[in-house]
């Protein structure tokens, strides 16, 4: 989570930003939850994970142009 802090300290906080911000922020739980509880991912949530996924990839490729 410290790069999600560190990445909402050095960006606009215009909305999308912020909307990235939290993505990562949801990416990064879910990765600690499968990685720490051994809980098995659905399709579902998978697929959940996958949209902010690329919605933070398209917001970090405008960002850096």
């Amino acid at each position: 989570m410290a790069a999600a802090d560190l990445l909402e300290e050095v960006v606009r906080s215009d909305d999308a930003s912020k909307k990235a911000v939290s993505r990562l922020r949801e990416i990064l739980a879910e990765k600690s939850i499968v990685s720490y509880s051994g809980e098995a991912y659905t399709e579902k949530k998978a697929a959940h994970l996958w949209k902010h996924l690329e919605r933070f990839q398209s917001w970090a490729e405008s960002i850096l142009g």
